[in-house]
């Protein structure tokens, strides 16, 4: 969450904000209590060929439980087509507690966290959903490493649109596995400041990893589609 250089671009401090990303912090505030109540998640693996060698669907209905946690329910799942729907329920229930923390805060925009963020305008427009819409460069320092992208803010209102990100510092290895390079764009409803929140998460990954007898080198490819969203009490 690419090396930042463009000419002309007008640097940000962390204490010192751009009025459009003042507006974008401002909606992530008022809308924070946005749940998605649908997930949708696909994923296809491929070899160093591009091969497709494994596919991964499922669906997951969110909730809150009666303690106010997360409440997570498994509706479809399957792998190259089988059903795979027990041993995702046992993977998911394994990482209840930690579901919210790794895949639904991640929020560039949050007011907590714009001291760890360095913002400049990029001088570049991309017209999304049929608005115009202005870039911006940022550099985001997180307990895990630097994150850096662009974010691109509506011109007018400065509701965020679409956020393109990567992890600096790559290649990264743990437990024999290596991410070689990462990407991540995460899209926005944005037609309304009352009704902010992502739609769309796309994640490609290339990796190695390494077994006893071989090391295994490919891709995957991640899209995440959120929906029926509910307003939560805050």
């Amino acid at each position: 969450m690419l090396v930042l250089s463009s000419q002309g671009a007008h640097a940000q401090s962390h204490t010192t904000q751009d009025t459009l990303w003042a507006k974008a912090v401002a909606t992530a505030a008022a809308n924070k209590n946005w749940m998605p109540t649908q997930w949708h998640e696909t994923e296809t693996i491929s070899n160093k060929k591009g091969k497709i060698e494994e596919t991964s669907n499922r669906l997951l209905r969110l909730g809150l439980a009666p303690d106010n946690g997360l409440d997570v329910q498994v509706i479809k799942a399957t792998k190259n087509s089988q059903n795979n729907l027990e041993k995702t329920r046992e993977e998911v229930e394994a990482n209840r507690d930690t579901f919210i923390r790794d895949n639904l805060e991640d929020n560039l925009f949050d007011p907590s966290i714009q001291h760890t963020v360095t913002v400049k305008r990029s001088g570049e427009v991309k017209h999304i959903a049929g608005r115009a819409c202005i870039g911006f460069r940022y550099i985001q320092t997180t307990q895990e490493g630097d994150w850096a992208g662009t974010a691109w803010l509506d011109a007018e209102t400065g509701l965020p649109a679409l956020v393109e990100s990567a992890p600096q510092g790559l290649p990264i290895e743990e437990d024999g596995f290596k991410v070689l390079a990462l990407t991540s764009i995460t899209e926005y409803t944005f037609s309304s400041p009352e009704a902010w929140y992502p739609v769309n998460i796309s994640i490609a990954l290339q990796f190695e990893a390494k077994y006893a007898a071989f090391t295994y080198k490919g891709s995957s490819k991640t899209t995440i589609t959120l929906s029926e969203y509910q307003r939560i009490s805050p």
